[in-house]
């Protein structure tokens, strides 16, 4: 689109810093052309567009780790986040949400979801030990 042939020639002027966090629309309407403020609609290329390669690379790492994160969390949960988290990306593969309370909600929630203590590990916490006779003194 228009908007992306913008975003890429601006890229092409600062490659790895980008034209700073929220600029992509008002750069739109001041040197593009248009009528008034654009958002890229697309989640990733204004990332790319507004920080640049070096800011998609930690975004990118951010929502890598968010997936990987989810592999600690026990199967019966772990799907119900894993609709949301694809829904998000879908979501952000035509929507510029990377500024939105949602995305950075989300990222949170897969950091602490995975630190909190599943109702397995609980159980086993609370289980007794196992202990076998003539072991630890026992008859």
């Amino acid at each position: 689109t228009t908007l992306w042939s913008a975003g890429f020639q601006y890229l092409s002027d600062t490659p790895f810093l980008g034209i700073g966090a929220g600029a992509f629309k008002h750069e739109v309407f001041a040197r593009g052309g248009f009528f008034k403020p654009l958002v890229a609609h697309s989640t990733f290329l204004g990332v790319l567009f507004e920080l640049g390669v070096v800011g998609l690379l930690l975004f990118v790492v951010a929502v890598v780790s968010m997936f990987r994160w989810l592999r600690f969390i026990p199967v019966r949960n772990r799907r119900f986040y894993q609709f949301f988290f694809i829904t998000w990306i879908l979501a952000g593969l035509t929507l510029s949400i990377e500024y939105r309370k949602m995305t950075w909600f989300l990222l949170g929630v897969a950091a602490v979801v995975v630190r909190l203590p599943s109702a397995e590990s609980q159980d086993e916490d609370t289980q007794p030990a196992n202990i076998q006779p003539g072991g630890d003194g026992e008859p």
